[in-house]
């Protein structure tokens, strides 16, 4: 079992700022990043703004292998941290490897919210956060002809537009008055759904969602909706209404 100085679960953004911090203070001392999905520490905002074009694995790494050689860090990564022994200062990993550690950072992150519990079981229902949830959106497109974004924030926005690139029936839908209305006023909100319209992509802002499940009757889509203005039908539905932080290993 390998002693580290360091030990820092969570391989994103928070994770890698560590690394780097550290590294700035202390050059030699035994550092591991431990991550739970299976390709190297990249930056998660480039994957939304990047379904319809695609991309390679490990396109948006914010490092190489060789940086993290260089820096004397262990990378270990698609390998879950499933428990934490405060007392004996010991990790343990699902593939049954243990590490120790005098100091632990732990950084790991959030996980989206899905409103309707129906739902995170159903084919056809998706969340954006990873690179895998990004790529099993984008292979389900090949399927589909009309989708319904959930939730009119910043990432709702950018799937709603890349969607629409890939040729889909877009409907946009929020419960908020205005889109991304933490950050853009009422006017300039009003010009960006204008713009949405004009792309194609149907915008309902102020209309709060209830699933339908099982669709209605003679229905062939997968998911139904209810909004004030009446149920809207499509093959797939993307939820980014949030997220919930992972404080279970915590």
């Amino acid at each position: 079992m390998k002693h580290y100085r360091y030990i820092i679960i969570g391989a994103g953004i928070a994770g890698v700022t560590a690394v780097r911090a550290i590294r700035e203070r202390d050059r030699e001392g035994a550092l591991l990043l431990l991550g739970d999905e299976d390709r190297l520490p990249y930056k998660r905002t480039k994957i939304s703004k990047n379904i319809a074009a695609g991309f390679e694995r490990d396109r948006f790494a914010m490092e190489q292998e060789e940086w993290y050689r260089d820096n004397h860090v262990d990378l270990l990564y698609d390998d879950p941290v499933t428990r934490i022994d405060p007392d004996d200062h010991r990790v343990e990993l699902q593939s049954g490897e243990r590490a120790r550690w005098d100091r632990l950072i732990l950084a790991t992150g959030a996980t989206p919210v899905i409103p309707f519990e129906t739902a995170e079981s159903m084919e056809g229902a998706h969340v954006v956060r990873t690179a895998n949830q990004v790529e099993a959106l984008r292979r389900d497109m090949d399927g589909a002809d009309r989708v319904i974004v959930v939730g009119a924030g910043v990432l709702g926005v950018e799937v709603s537009e890349q969607l629409r690139l890939l040729g889909k029936e877009v409907l946009l839908v929020g419960r908020s008055e205005r889109l991304i209305g933490r950050h853009l006023d009422e006017e300039a909100a009003t010009r960006l759904a204008a713009l949405f319209r004009e792309q194609g992509i149907e915008v309902l802002t102020g209309s709060p969602a209830a699933l339908v499940a099982p669709p209605g009757r003679g229905s062939s889509a997968r998911f139904e909706i209810s909004v004030p203005e009446g149920r809207r039908s499509a093959d797939s539905i993307v939820f980014c209404v949030g997220v919930k932080p992972n404080v279970e290993l915590a």
